[in-house]
């Protein structure tokens, strides 16, 4: 490629920049347990630093110091916790000559500093109280530096941007790591191979290690790659874009054996545990339990994955918990119904869900003018699936007996697909999450109040919740369900999105309710391997198994939303429970349901009696009925992701949305027609593609129905 047409970050490390200085990130020795920053705020026991300093050691450039400082010498820690000290920003002229700067750890070149004064001006800019920032830690400090000095144009010359703090974070505490563990700083370590005057140096853009030779003055360069650091090379986190650019380029040009290394990094996805980023998880229905699962199955170290929901798995109020829930391949979209098809594999296969699952199969009635059968067979076509078996709705009656007596006005016709079943889906997502704690996930039962900002208002760094608690992780996952826009609506308040980048916008909290007869012991023998039912777009029943004795039955045509103003004056629709029981449904929406669909299906199970109880199931629905399963796209909210809008069709892919999930977090997709399925939808995809055309009623005004059928009794 001619150098011209070159992009700007290809050319920017180019020879003419060869002796400008360097910016490194520096560690120095501090007292106290180590901890990790990606999961707390506090710094760790290596205090950090800013070094500004020669490329070499043949040059005597002015080297100085910037670090975070304070007035005790208690630690940032105890600071951090509640001492009243004073921090202040310390700058510090260090010795010309790098090889004597004995009291550091190790250090990590990051950039060419092309504009001294200029990155002067920005560090003393950040002064702990100068333009109102406020510091916790000198770590904290270092991180906040690293992002201004690269967004500040001109002032370095980087293959890195702001976006790669988190890998730069986890390139130094593992070199430090390496060296610690190879004897670097043990007390022997003047009369051992090591130079005491030499500062042990990665250069985090050419993946190397950088030492002073004592005999020749030079540089040893890659041979460093094999035989020393060949550890770290394989830890890496996977970088921007743009660094995954320059390792090949690096590649191309070193020894067979050491570009393996490099390309190794390129190509890593399953990371070393110190190399893997934090996860908390709020939400543990179907999607947060799922991507718990498979982060347990794919992490190193599974305690990295936290989940956090107000109750214990299952937690009582999501969406998937319930007696039972009904697993089917049948879709018109081609997609859904692969993925299906791979999760009905997993719930006949997987020994973490296969004993809850009851394969009856299912029976569908097509109401006239409904195309539904149509469509699917035609997606099963495309297939080779031969599952589908049409019927005519005389025959149900005769081969099925507990479906003698259902009223068949309105319908044209039947099929029956033997793929199909239903799960305990209680048991179920309570086992795929004991798993995913006994692999090492954390579970913490806490409600969610708050979404909170990193202190530089960059991203989203955790949660804070009703016990106090403050949970905080390198990436955070926003699986809660019907609760997403009561989560989100306070920081987007706070960065004054507007309503049409909201995610009331594309997430919308939906109430459904189901009905539950108890049977006899006879009737359950009887009734457990009678298909599941679905009664067109009315509702569907599902059989009960020798266990529960439960009969189910969901109304799908009666929707309802809960709209609540803001403090912040936004208009969004919330749940009622857990502040409403929710097995307090209101009498008129009983009565509908009654009329259109427990009195026509199978009416000799509720002729002349109630049902045991009701339920309200909350979910978030998307106008597409597509899953919203992506980053968030708005520039401050980085680091957090949407794992939702199941729409009351997801729970069957249990076994499997996590996997789909991973792939978001780490950056790689899920391929263009998910991708564009899954991601944040813009105004005119919400505008035609809304399917959402069953009513939305308003909760309360149910409510006052209710009160009225009620007066009128």
């Amino acid at each position: 490629m001619p150098h011209a047409l070159r992009p700007s970050y290809f050319r920017s490390l180019s020879s003419s920049s060869k002796d400008k200085p360097r910016l490194y990130i520096a560690l120095y020795p501090r007292g106290g347990n180590a901890t990790s920053s990606t999961s707390n705020a506090y710094c760790d026991s290596y205090h950090w630093a800013l070094t500004i300093g020669s490329s070499s050691p043949s040059r005597k450039d002015p080297a100085t110091q910037y670090h975070l400082a304070h007035s005790s010498t208690s630690g940032c820690l105890k600071a951090r916790r509640g001492s009243a000290h004073t921090f202040f920003l310390e700058e510090n002229a260090l010795a010309e000559d790098t090889r004597s700067q004995d009291a550091m750890l190790i250090r990590v070149a990051v950039a060419k500093v092309t504009d001294m004064e200029l990155a002067k001006e920005v560090l003393r800019s950040l002064r702990p109280y100068g333009k109102g920032e406020r510091f916790s830690s000198c770590f904290e400090w270092v991180r906040v530096a690293f992002s201004a000095l690269h967004k500040e144009p001109g002032c370095l010359k980087t293959y890195f941007d702001d976006g790669d703090w988190l890998w730069i974070e986890k390139c130094a505490r593992e070199y430090c790591k390496s060296k610690r563990l190879q004897g670097r700083f043990a007390s022997h370590a003047a009369t051992s191979n090591w130079k005491a005057g030499e500062v042990s140096t990665f250069n985090a853009w050419e993946m190397q290690t950088i030492l002073w030779d004592p005999g020749r003055g030079v540089l040893r360069g890659y041979s460093a790659l094999i035989h020393e650091d060949q550890a770290i090379l394989s830890r890496h986190q996977s970088p921007s874009w743009r660094l995954r650019c320059r390792m090949t380029r690096i590649s191309a040009g070193l020894p067979r054996e050491c570009r393996y290394n490099v390309l190794q990094v390129r190509k890593l996805i399953s990371l070393p545990s110190a190399m893997e980023p934090t996860v908390l998880i709020v939400g543990a229905g179907t999607f947060g339990t799922s991507t718990a699962y498979h982060l347990a199955r794919s992490y190193k170290d599974p305690s990295r994955v936290t989940v956090v929901d107000r109750s214990p798995s299952p937690p009582e109020h999501a969406a998937s918990i319930d007696v039972n829930r009904i697993i089917r391949t049948d879709y018109t979209s081609s997609l859904y119904c692969q993925l299906a098809n791979e999760a009905i594999q997993g719930w006949r296969w997987n020994l973490d869900v296969q004993q809850y699952f009851h394969w009856t199969g299912w029976i569908v009635m097509d109401e006239d003018g409904s195309d539904f059968s149509a469509q699917v067979k035609r997606v099963f076509a495309k297939r080779g699936s031969l599952a589908v078996e049409d019927l005519g709705l005389l025959e149900l009656g005769d081969r099925w007996a507990a479906l003698k007596g259902t009223d068949t006005a309105g319908f044209s016709h039947a099929y029956f697909n033997g793929e199909a079943g239903w799960c305990n889906a209680l048991a179920a997502t309570a086992n795929v999450m004991a798993v995913a704690e006994k692999r090492g996930v954390n579970r913490v039962t806490d409600e969610v109040t708050e979404l909170l900002l990193d202190p530089d208002g960059s991203r989203v760094a955790g949660v804070r919740t009703a016990k106090g608690q403050c949970l905080t992780a390198d990436k955070v996952v926003l699986a809660a369900g019907a609760w997403t826009s009561s989560l989100m609506s306070p920081i987007e308040d706070a960065l004054h999105i507007s309503e049409h980048d909201r995610v009331e916008r594309q997430v919308q909290a939906t109430g459904r309710v189901s009905a539950y007869y108890h049977v006899s012991q006879e009737e359950a023998d009887r009734l457990t391997k009678i298909p599941v039912v679905l009664y067109g777009e009315i509702g569907e029943v599902i059989p009960p198994s020798r266990e529960n004795r439960t009969i189910k039955y969901n109304d799908s045509r009666h929707g309802f939303v809960n709209t609540i103003t803001t403090k912040g004056g936004r208009r969004i629709s919330v749940p009622v429970v857990p502040e409403r029981d929710q097995y307090d449904v209101p009498a008129s929406i009983q009565e509908e349901t009654h009329r259109s669909l427990t009195s026509r299906l199978m009416p000799h199970l509720t002729r002349g009696r109630r049902a045991d109880y009701w339920r309200m199931c909350w979910d978030a629905v998307t106008p597409t009925e597509d899953w919203l399963m992506c980053k968030h796209p708005h520039s401050r909210l980085k680091d957090l992701y949407l794992a939702v809008g199941g729409s009351f069709h997801s729970y069957k892919f249990l076994p499997n949305a996590g996997k789909y999930m991973l792939n978001v977090l780490d950056g790689r997709g899920n391929g263009v027609e998910k991708d564009r399925a899954w991601g944040w939808k813009d105004g005119e995809t919400l505008r035609t593609g809304d399917k959402r055309s069953h009513s939305r009623r308003e909760f309360n005004d149910l409510v006052k129905s209710s009160l009225s059928y009620h007066a009128k009794l």
